[in-house]
């Protein structure tokens, strides 16, 4: 992010030379120059993968009740896949990354290989039910 146009690629502030970048990851969100947030898109897909792998073994143990895998989708990696997501540009391709990235994770969860629209159609009533309060 800049204010004004400079042709250098370093700033001074006192005696400290600052290199001037691109894009910077500040409080989780990755930040572009230019404002265009695909870099933050992919890192908060990547994000939500790390805390996927961080709970997999709980979530895609065929014991465990779909509600509570869904409770634990809903509580723990949906967050993480979300954050700064209210700040974003409304574009198509950023929602279509995203739900591939959830249906994805809700496949695994269910076991189901298939790709279908069925199975689609299915995850959402299976593990991700509106809480009836």
């Amino acid at each position: 992010m800049s204010c004004g146009s400079t042709d250098s690629n370093t700033i001074r502030i006192g005696s400290d030379l600052i290199t001037r970048s691109d894009k910077f990851r500040y409080l989780g969100s990755v930040l572009h120059e230019s404002g265009n947030v695909d870099d933050d898109v992919q890192a908060r897909i990547g994000a939500a993968w790390a805390k996927w792998r961080e709970v997999t073994g709980v979530v895609c143990d065929r014991k465990m009740p779909p509600k509570l895998k869904g409770q634990i989708y809903k509580c723990i990696i949906r967050p993480v896949l979300l954050y700064g997501g209210e700040c974003w540009p409304a574009l198509g391709r950023h929602t279509q990354e995203l739900r591939v990235t959830e249906m994805k994770m809700l496949r695994w969860m269910s076991g189901v290989k298939d790709k279908s629209v069925y199975v689609v159609s299915n995850m959402n009533s299976k593990f991700i039910e509106k809480d009836s309060k």
